[in-house]
This record gives C-alpha cells, structure tokens and sequence, in this order.
C-alpha cells in the first residue's frame, strides 16, 4: 500500500473468528436472500394459470427436458447445452433431478449466493482485510437489493457469483501458498467461470497478467499449470463443438443475439424484452431466423451485428457509455435520468472505491478487488449491459469503497491529533 493508506490489515486471520464470522454472514444472507425469493414465488404461483414460467430466463430450460423423460439422469450427460452454455443448465437441472420441485432451483441459488457470501469473507480476512472492512462489504452486498425481481432468485446471477467467488478464494490461497496442484485447481475453476459466464474473460485475463507478477519463484512452472487447468475445463467444450457442428463456438449460440442487441442502436442498449417488443425490425429479423439451427442462428445475429458497428461506429461509442452506465444504474429505454436507488449507490460508492483504489494501489486485496469489478464492466460496455449483470463484483465494489471510506477517517483523524499535538 502507499504510504498514505490506511492500516486496514490484520497480521494473519483468527480462524476460528473468521470461521464464526462467515458462518453468521452466510445465514444473514439466507435469510434476506430467501424472503425475496419467497416472496416472488408467491407472487408467481397467485397467478396461477397467467404465472410466467419457471426457466430462470432460459437457465433452467433443462428442467423441462427432465420433466419430458421422466427425470433421468442421463437427460442431463447427453446432448449438454449449447444454448447458455454447460455449466449453469446443468446445475439447475441437477437441482432439480435431486429434487424433483420448482423451486429446487431456486434454492440452489439461495444457498450459491449464502456459500459465496462465506467464501468471499474467508479471501478478505486472507487478504488481511480487517474483520469489520471484511464484513461490512458483504453486509451491504446482502442488502443491496433494489429490485427483487432484478436480484431474486429467477436468473442465473447468485450461482454465477459463487463460481467467482470461489475462483477469488482460490486466487488468494494461491498468492499466499503457490503450488503446482493449487495453481492447476485455479486455472480449473477459471475454465469453469468462462464457461459459465463469458463476460468474466477480461477478469480472467487480468488475473492471468496479475499471477504472472506476484508468483516469482517458480514463475514458468506455476502458470503452466495455471494455463493448463484452465485448458483442461475450457477446451473440451470448444473441440466437442468443433466437433458436433462444425463451427467455432467457444462459448453459447446466445452469444450472437446477446451482441447483436448490445449494438443495436434503435435497441438503445435496451433489455431483450424491450426491444422486441418496442422494435418492429427487431420482430422483422426473428422472423426471418425462424427455421435456423441454432449455429446458422448464431452466425445470423453476429453478422447483424458485424453490420451495425461497421455501418454507425460513431453511435457505437454513444452506445458504450450507456451501457457503462446501465451496469451500475437502471436506465429507462432512451432516457439518461437513472432510477434513484441504484444512481444513488453508484455516485456515492464509485468514487469512494475509486479513493480506495488510489491510496491502496500496492495492496494485493485491492488489486484483486479491481480486476473483478474493472474486467467485468469493461466487457459488459463493450458488449450488453442490464443492470443485474453486476451481482458478481458488487461485493468488490463494496469493499474497494469500504476502504476508501477508512482512509478518509484515517486522515481525518491523524489531522485532528496533529492540530490537537500542535495546540498544546
């Protein structure tokens, strides 16, 4: 850290503090985490015939292939998701196999976001973040909650948030111990992540680069390993692709309609929904892709999109700092007025994190806490922002602020003892 930061570490973790303190964050995140879940459920099941379907925006489209062959367990082994990638379908859908009820999922989610909630307390203590920076970081990460159908349970968001969360763990364990085996471990869960999620490419490129200037002994050999975990968990999936369809999809075919409505200016970076509902062109083109395969879909809406960035490039970079924008605010469609909740958290916390970043710079626990929120928002403005997207990183947010804020108090307070020494 510079010399101005504050003393915000501890020498090493009380486990057995650090153990109670996770345990009781976990159960608060639970308990906040489940009412809204169960409360949008009962909204949900009030409706009865009108009630919106239980796919967790197309997530937990598994479960329907479950329940049309009888809930065997080979539904989930064959044919594995090309359409929201392996990862998240599949662990939906073994919830729900575990379980065979509607909210299965769902409760799988509630006990993702509790676990990365404990995970995330564990890498901060590690970090030598005080207890208290620590906790309150992830206390306002379980309350921030500005809509609860945006935060709930019904997307992928808190099952997402424990893969980074465990990846950041794992990043930390291998900055203070590294090993051949951790570093392999890493670069595993780092593959697993990228599938679950694209967009953390960035994030995992950046940690990439920050492993390779922390680990000095055995530099080669430790990132060898890294790399090759993270072939091991990534590649397959890009082969078996290669493979089955005969085109390069490293990632879902969603990504080509996801891109294609992140640049589509008449779109105004709005939600999928709104577009094509607001958007006759929108509702033009789906017609025309109706009778596609899914690959001759995907190549469809990525070159649309191709077109758009060549044909307007300049409202291309309008487009980008709305979609910054939207990955920590709720923007209306073409409206630049946020929503006060999410403005209001943004404009106080941004510019505290960005405090913490600064004075803190040579901290590892803030350098990790960048990448996180750095990589992530960096690809969501290139790409398709809403404002759920954020989930993940909110905690690392909320930390880098937290510091921020204990830097002011920490100058404030050594400039009230240096007038007090100077008046006596």
């Amino acid at each position: 850290m510079t010399d101005n930061a504050p003393s915000s570490t501890e020498s090493q973790p009380n486990w057995r503090s650090t153990v109670i303190w996770a345990l009781a964050l976990a159960l608060l995140a639970t308990v906040v985490n489940g009412f809204h879940c169960w409360s949008i459920q009962r909204e949900r099941v009030a409706q009865g015939a009108n009630a919106w379907p239980l796919d967790l925006d197309g997530w937990g489209h598994r479960i329907d292939e479950l329940k049309n062959n009888q809930g065997r367990f080979g539904t989930l082994l064959n044919s594995p998701s090309v359409w929201k990638g392996p990862i998240v379908p599949f662990c939906f859908g073994l919830a729900y196999y575990l379980a065979p009820i509607d909210e299965a999922p769902l409760v799988l989610n509630n006990v993702a976001f509790a676990v990365a909630v404990a995970l995330l307390f564990v890498a901060f203590r590690l970090l030598k973040i005080g207890t208290l920076p620590a906790a309150a970081a992830l206390v306002l990460w379980i309350g921030y909650i500005p809509n609860k159908h945006i935060f709930g349970c019904y997307f992928a968001e808190p099952l997402l948030s424990f893969f980074s969360a465990l990846l950041f763990l794992l990043a930390v364990i291998a900055l203070r111990k590294p090993n051949v085996v951790l570093l392999f471990v890493c670069g595993a869960a780092s593959g697993v992540l990228l599938l679950s999620r694209a967009p953390f490419f960035l994030v995992l490129v950046a940690l990439t680069v920050f492993l390779w200037l922390h680990l000095k002994d055995r530099r080669l050999k430790l990132m060898a390993a890294f790399v090759l975990g993270g072939m091991v968990t990534f590649l397959p999936w890009t082969v078996r692709n290669y493979l089955v369809f005969d085109a390069f999809i490293p990632f879902t075919t969603e990504g080509g309609k996801i891109v294609f409505h992140g640049t589509y200016l008449p779109g105004d970076a709005a939600e999928t929904n709104t577009v094509r509902a607001t958007c006759p062109e929108v509702v033009a083109m789906e017609a025309e892709d109706k009778g596609r395969t899914p690959v001759e879909s995907y190549r469809y809406w990525r070159s649309l999109a191709r077109q758009q960035v060549v044909e307007n490039p300049a409202g291309q970079l309008r487009l980008v700092v709305r979609k910054t924008i939207r990955f920590w605010m709720y923007l209306p469609q073409h409206s630049w007025v946020p929503g006060w909740k999410t403005a209001l958290v943004a404009l106080i916390c941004l510019p505290l994190a960005l405090l913490g970043v600064v004075t803190g710079y040579r901290n590892p626990a803030v350098e990790l806490a960048a990448i996180w929120v750095l990589g992530l928002w960096a690809f969501h403005g290139l790409v398709h922002a809403e404002l759920r997207y954020n989930m993940p990183v909110l905690p690392m947010l909320f930390l880098l602020a937290t510091l921020g804020v204990q830097w002011i108090v920490a100058t404030f307070v050594k400039q009230v003892h240096t007038v007090t020494q100077q008046a006596a």
